[in-house]
């Protein structure tokens, strides 16, 4: 018997006024959040939790859509990875396929961060068709790689990702590179992989998948200057946009 999730791709992003909302967090206190745009309440994408290990930020937004810490029916990720890949086919008039799949009108690399997203990732990467191929990063030191670099993500307690590729084509000849990543707050290490990736193969376009972007307005506006600075296209796909107060 299939499992109901009550999770439905058939909803877009809620045309709704910003608004302000106080969020209780146990063993901490309160956060304030600003909701610009979101697919529904909240309160039904994620609860809130203490992170006791990390100095940088001691509060954590718990996904209750990717099962990395809240058990989950599977098709309730496929669906939610479904909503930002919809955004992303209409945007790019991309066709279907007899699976219902989109099929990538160029070369793409659909890129998972670790370690919450990989799960993601690879449920966004399944949305696709085509000459598509994905790959997560980690922190674990891998062998018989043809490529490979070192990013920062700096408000993690570990701050080193590492990015390894057994096939270098599969960036080198890329036209569009998905990155997924849960939960976007300033967007730096998203940045610092497009700076890494750069360097060695310019020119590319980049897609951020991600459920939750809190980017505020300073953040918004170093992602502008950044896109002019370096020439690229970056561009957002996202179930909830607001920040943190």
């Amino acid at each position: 018997m299939p499992v109901s999730t009550g999770f439905s791709t058939k909803i877009s992003l809620m045309s709704l006024s910003s608004y302000k909302t106080s969020v209780r967090i146990p063993g901490f206190g309160k956060i304030q959040l600003t909701i610009n745009k979101s697919v529904r309440h909240i309160n039904e994408l994620f609860l809130m939790a203490v992170r006791k290990n990390n100095k940088k930020r001691n509060f954590l937004f718990v996904s209750k859509l990717l099962a990395k810490h809240i058990p989950i029916a599977p098709e309730t990720l496929f669906r939610a990875c479904r909503l930002p890949a919809q955004q992303y086919k209409e945007q790019h008039r991309l066709a279907l396929d007899s699976d219902k799949r989109f099929v990538c009108a160029k070369k793409t690399l659909v890129i998972g961060f670790a370690e919450t997203a990989t799960a993601m990732g690879h449920a966004v990467y399944d949305c696709f068709s085509g000459d598509v191929q994905y790959v997560h990063t980690t922190r674990d030191k891998v062998e018989n790689y043809a490529f490979a670099f070192e990013f920062k993500e700096e408000h993690c307690h570990a701050a080193e990702q590492l990015f390894f590729l057994q096939k270098e084509e599969w960036i080198k000849e890329a036209r569009d590179i998905i990155i997924v990543d849960d939960e976007v707050t300033t967007g730096k290490t998203i940045r610092n992989i497009i700076d890494r990736i750069e360097k060695y193969y310019p020119g590319k376009s980049y897609h951020i998948f991600t459920f939750l972007d809190w980017r505020n307005q300073s953040n918004r506006e170093a992602y502008a200057a950044f896109s002019q600075k370096q020439k690229l296209s970056i561009r957002f796909y996202t179930l909830v946009s607001g920040c943190i107060d």
